[in-house]
């Protein structure tokens, strides 16, 4: 099943500018592809090497990624 692209650069410890670096393509259009904007052909074809998947492993359209909820505070000291 195909999976989002944020998700997959995630997995592989990858930030935005270095899968960008790596596929040769331009970080305004990764970031794009991220929030939901269609990926170009000739684009997912390079990030799909980049990444090392199948093209169809990913997503033509991103689901955008939610705001992650702030951490929980910690536990208080028990004496």
């Amino acid at each position: 099943m195909a999976e989002n692209l944020w998700e997959l650069r995630k997995r592989r410890g990858m930030s935005v500018k270095q899968l960008a670096s790596k596929a040769g393509i331009q970080p305004n259009s990764l970031y794009a592809y991220e929030r939901g904007e269609p990926i170009r052909l000739s684009d997912l074809n390079r990030l799909a090497k980049a990444l090392y998947v199948d093209a169809s492993e990913i997503k033509i359209q991103s689901d955008p990624p939610t705001k992650a909820s702030p951490p929980a505070p910690p536990p208080p000291e028990q004496a």
